[in-house]
C-alpha cells in the first residue's frame, strides 16, 4: 500500500512539474545598470543576462538605478524596478490567462525561444548577393521578405556621392521599370507602375561609375486582407504591451519578433534595429538583428547596416 501512495505522489509531482505549477520559468527580456540573481536563494550572487530562464524560487535585486523586465510563462511581461531584492514567486500574478490574445501569446513564446536559443557564436562570414567581396555596396530593403505596402522605399548600401540605375523585374525576371538616380533610396511613387498586392517582384541596383550590379533580389507584397489582420494584430498587440508597462526597448523587441515570425524580416529588422541603438550594451539584441539580415542573405553587412542611424 505504501509503495502504491508513493507511485501516485510521484505522478502528482511530475504533472505539477510539467504542468509549471512548479516550474514557472521567467526569461529576461531587458535589463538597464546592475541587476542578479540566486538559484534558489542559495550561492553567490550572480549577473543576469538577457535570455537567462530563472525559476520562480530564483532571488533578484537590482541596485540603483536599475531595473529589469521578464516574461512570465511566455505570456505577460513583469518589472522589477530599482532597489529592490524579490523572490520570483512573490511578484508572479495569480491568473495568466485573462484577457491576453492568442496572438500576444504566440509571439511571446517565440520571442523567449528565440533569446533562449541563439547561437552566440559569430558565423562565418559568407560572401554576400554583390559580385566580388565588396561589402559596401548591396541591396537590402525590401529583400527576401514580404512586405505590407504598395509603395515601398528601396534602399541600397552605397556612396551616397555615386550615381545608380534601378530595375524592377516582374516574377519572371521580365523588367518592368527603371530609373537613373543620385541616392541610395528610392520612395517607389506615382510615376511608376502600380505593383500588385500578393505578387512577387524582383529588382537591382547597378553602379554606374563602373558597372557593378547587385543580383536580383526578390519581394511579395501581402494581400490586402493579410495587411488588414496585421494591422489589427499591431493595434491589440500595442495596447496589451501599454498595459502591461513595456517599456520601449521591450515594446521594439516584442513588435520585432511579431514581424519576423511572419517572415517581415525588414519590418523585424528595424524595430531590432531601434532596440539596439536605446541599448547598444545588450549584445543579444545586436544578434536578433543579425540573425534576421542572415535570413535575408546578408552576411557581410551586418554591422554596416547595424550601424546607420
Amino acid at each position: 500500500m505504501r509503495l502504491q501512495y508513493k507511485f501516485v505522489w510521484i505522478l502528482i509531482v511530475l504533472i505539477l512539474t510539467t504542468s509549471g505549477t512548479f516550474a514557472q520559468d521567467f526569461v529576461v527580456i531587458n535589463i538597464k545598470g546592475k541587476v542578479e540573481y540566486k538559484e534558489r536563494n542559495r550561492g553567490k550572487w550572480k549577473p543576469v543576462k538577457v535570455g537567462l530562464a530563472l525559476k520562480n524560487r530564483d532571488r533578484v535585486r537590482t541596485s540603483f538605478g536599475s531595473y529589469v523586465k521578464l516574461m512570465y510563462k511566455k505570456s505577460r511581461l513583469l518589472s522589477i524596478d530599482e532597489n529592490r531584492t524579490v523572490t520570483l514567486r512573490e511578484i508572479a500574478p495569480p491568473n495568466t490567462d485573462d484577457s491576453k490574445s492568442s496572438t500576444m501569446n504566440l509571439i511571446m513564446g517565440y520571442l523567449g525561444d528565440r533569446l533562449r536559443s541563439q547561437d552566440k557564436r559569430k558565423p562565418v562570414n559568407i560572401m554576400g548577393a554583390v559580385r566580388g567581396v565588396e561589402t559596401e555596396f548591396n541591396a537590402y530593403y525590401p529583400r527576401a521578405c514580404a512586405i505590407r505596402t504598395t509603395h515601398p522605399t528601396f534602399k541600397w548600401i552605397g556612396d551616397i556621392d555615386e550615381t545608380y540605375q534601378f530595375t524592377l523585374f516582374d516574377s519572371s525576371l521580365n523588367p518592368v521599370f527603371s530609373l537613373v538616380l543620385d541616392s541610395t533610396s528610392f520612395p517607389y511613387n506615382s510615376g511608376a507602375p502600380d505593383l500588385a498586392r500578393n505578387q512577387t517582384y524582383y529588382w537591382r541596383i547597378e553602379r554606374m561609375s563602373d558597372g557593378l550590379d547587385t543580383d536580383p533580389v526578390s519581394f511579395m507584397i501581402l494581400a490586402e486582407d493579410s495587411v488588414r489582420k496585421i494591422e489589427n494584430e499591431l493595434q491589440r498587440l500595442d495596447e496589451e504591451l501599454e498595459n502591461m508597462g513595456a517599456d520601449s526597448v521591450s515594446y521594439h523587441i516584442i513588435r520585432g519578433a511579431y514581424f519576423e515570425n511572419l517572415g517581415l524580416f525588414g519590418d523585424a529588422f528595424e524595430e531590432y534595429r531601434q532596440a539596439v541603438v536605446m541599448a547598444p550594451w545588450i549584445s543579444e539584441y545586436r544578434q536578433l538583428a543579425r540573425t534576421v539580415l542572415y535570413r535575408m542573405g546578408l552576411f557581410n553587412e551586418s554591422e554596416t547596416l547595424l550601424d546607420l542611424r
